[in-house]
């Protein structure tokens, strides 16, 4: 993978060198998108690199945090030009999740934007969500005030226990991309994800199945009767 020094990221957060790209998460009964996320991309050397070739070296580096709020900073400012039914989902790193002043930070853009609040969606990997128990119901709880959605994505990576999903009022859990590759060929992938969808669905919360790259995993989510699904089998990322 491609690695920067910090000094050089920290300089591309400073000239804005993120490029900001959605990718529609499909609703499986055919209608309108569920909603649009946010992928975050860096312009390096004429190059644009996404998320996952910095965004590892900027958690090592405490400025994950800068990254998300120059994302969310820009959404706010982008989103009242879209349709006013657009919906985004905006990812969060464990950091910025962790961080208490990020969570108020995050707070009072939201409190500044009621309008675009409802229309947003955050998302924390469930591997960095599982390990900050406290912080993920703090933010739970802010963005349910606020209007805004909570998510959890890459979701079974951390092979935690169900039972701290409730109470949090998630709008979706996304299917962590391992599972939905083996769905077509492996039991038990499809016996966890038949699991998970019926503690979903309780939770009155939809499950989605992330990086879906082919028919027949396509086919695989639609038999297990997920709600959406996303990847570059059913649309590609294009610029915001």
């Amino acid at each position: 993978g491609v690695s920067l020094p910090a000094e050089l990221l920290n300089e591309s957060l400073r000239d804005g060198a993120l490029a900001l790209y959605v990718q529609p998460v499909m609703r499986l009964d055919g209608e309108a998108p569920l909603h649009h996320e946010v992928l975050v991309r860096l312009h390096s050397d004429g190059e644009l690199l996404p998320a996952g070739g910095f965004m590892p070296m900027a958690e090592r580096f405490g400025l994950a945090s800068a990254v998300d709020r120059a994302v969310v900073g820009s959404v706010l400012q982008r989103l009242p030009e879209l349709p006013a039914d657009r919906r985004l989902a905006v990812n969060l790193s464990p950091s910025s999740l962790a961080d208490t002043q990020f969570r108020q930070w995050l707070d009072s853009q939201l409190a500044a934007h009621p309008t675009l609040a409802g229309r947003l969606t955050f998302e924390v990997p469930e591997y960095g969500a599982a390990r900050h128990l406290t912080a993920l119901r703090d933010l739970a709880e802010r963005l349910s005030r606020a209007g805004s959605g909570l998510a959890l994505d890459h979701f079974g990576r951390g092979f935690n226990p169900f039972d701290y999903l409730a109470g949090l009022k998630l709008r979706y859990i996304k299917v962590d991309g391992r599972y939905i590759r083996a769905l077509p060929q492996d039991s038990d992938s499809r016996f966890f994800v038949h699991t998970l969808r019926e503690v979903a669905h309780g939770l009155e919360c939809l499950i989605i199945a992330e990086t879906v790259e082919d028919a027949t995993q396509l086919t695989a989510v639609c038999d297990l009767r997920m709600d959406g699904a996303q990847g570059y089998h059913l649309a590609t990322p294009q610029p915001l």
